[in-house]
């Protein structure tokens, strides 16, 4: 899948399993663009991520010039500093422990996103499988605050169209779709629908 959107010039996003270099790397090596990391929870989590995904001098990532040099027939000085600064690193704060390390968090350079995994965090609040309680929101809504303030771009998954809009009125600019959610959830306002039919519009 990586491939045929390189084919197509799309940048590819990934949630990796774990914050660990080894892992990260494998899907850094296979032409990944944006690597979501996951439970960060702390600036150390965070600077652990970007060592990760960046080369020397603004992380530790293993010199693996190859791709650049059969893709993109670039120098491997120039394929690094391409890499640098193209390959994105977004947060993944999933742990209402860490709420007050998200300002931190923010500041870490390297870090181009923070998006809330508002299953985990609810989670992490004693309400698991309902991240929509007024409580959860308030936290989102308050980590939201706190990435505006950093000019940090911010990053949450919608309950529906009606939430949609209300993210981006609040100026969330990470969206992320769940599209078998989504499709349930159409499904269901379907059959809702088709129930609501008089008798005589459904012969």
């Amino acid at each position: 899948m990586v491939r045929a959107a390189d084919l197509h010039d799309l940048p590819v996003a990934i949630r990796v399993p774990v914050n660990a270099p080894e892992v990260i790397l494998r899907y850094l090596d296979i032409g990944t663009s944006a690597i979501m990391v996951p439970h960060v929870t702390t600036r150390a989590d965070a600077e652990r991520a970007v060592r990760a995904v960046k080369y020397p001098p603004e992380g530790a990532r293993s010199f693996a010039p190859g791709r650049g040099a059969e893709l993109f027939r670039l120098t491997p000085a120039e394929y690094v500093r391409r890499a640098n600064e193209e390959t994105v690193v977004l947060a993944l704060f999933e742990d209402v422990t860490g709420v007050s390390e998200v300002e931190a968090i923010c500041r870490v350079p390297g870090i181009d996103g923070l998006a809330v995994g508002a299953y985990d965090l609810a989670a992490s609040m004693g309400h698991p499988g309902n991240p929509w309680r007024d409580d959860v929101q308030a936290v989102v809504a308050r980590i939201r605050e706190t990435c505006h303030r950093q000019r940090m771009p911010f990053g949450t998954v919608p309950r529906d169209r009606a939430d949609l809009r209300m993210q981006i009125e609040a100026g969330c600019q990470l969206i992320t779709v769940s599209a078998l959610e989504w499709g349930i959830q159409a499904a269901r306002d379907t059959v809702a629908e088709l129930s609501a039919l008089p008798p005589s519009s459904r012969e």
